[in-house]
């Protein structure tokens, strides 16, 4: 039985291992490029879908205001009429009125439910999720309070995000390990060798560990 222990040196020549770990750096960083791009325009999103509902609130409001506004006016244009004052055609035209007005309360109505779905699906929660958000008698409500809170949610629900987090945090480790082929490694291996016919001065059983201790001694300028 024999022990050998050997030292060997790869030289990158080629820049094989600074092209990959130049590789490795370049697409975790884009990664992460891509991440704080998606974060931008989600902060956006986020802003605009709450304000979105706000208006679409306020719209609301003012649609429930005009309609009883003009059943005001056509209870008004009734008692006129059966005093004798108006025709009767003054009283269709005010149930006009009525009826769109009623339309326009409905179509607000339908806004404010969309507005709502789609600030659901920008942080990232079901779309039939219920909730309310404040005015402050016609202006719009400031967002500074929720804005953290609100986008943190949809950072932390959205899949694309998750998707891009995942991405980077993987990269991550391949850049690890390519920066870490630059660093010295230890190899133990044994091959056993059986002679069948062994002349009188060799052994019938040969056993030869290794143990190599591999140090690179240039990286091609990549540290």
């Amino acid at each position: 039985k024999s022990t050998n222990a050997s030292l060997s040196m790869p030289i990158d020549i080629s820049g094989n291992i600074n092209r990959g770990v130049r590789a490795a750096r370049a697409t975790l960083a884009a990664s992460k490029a891509n991440v704080g791009a998606i974060t931008n325009t989600l902060k956006r999103d986020v802003r605009r879908g709450y304000y979105g509902v706000a208006q679409a609130k306020e719209q609301v409001q003012v649609a429930e205001i005009a309609l009883k506004d003009q059943q005001d006016r056509l209870k008004n244009t009734e008692q006129q009429f059966n005093a004798g004052v108006l025709a009767k055609v003054d009283v269709l035209r005010q149930q006009v009125q009525v009826s769109q007005a009623q339309a326009d309360l409905l179509s607000a109505q339908n806004a404010l439910a969309l507005a709502k779905e789609a600030f659901n699906n920008t942080i990232g929660r079901a779309v039939e999720t219920t909730f309310d958000v404040a005015t402050n008698g016609g202006d719009l409500p400031s967002m500074s309070s929720e804005d953290s809170k609100l986008v943190s949610a949809a950072l932390a629900k959205r899949p694309e995000i998750v998707a891009l987090k995942q991405t980077a945090e993987a990269l991550h480790l391949v850049t690890l390990a390519e920066e870490r082929g630059l660093q010295p490694s230890l190899n133990l291996s044994a091959t056993v060798t059986h002679n069948i016919d062994p002349p009188l001065t060799s052994v019938k059983n040969q056993t030869v560990g290794v143990l190599a201790l591999n140090f690179p001694i240039f990286d091609s300028g990549v540290t």
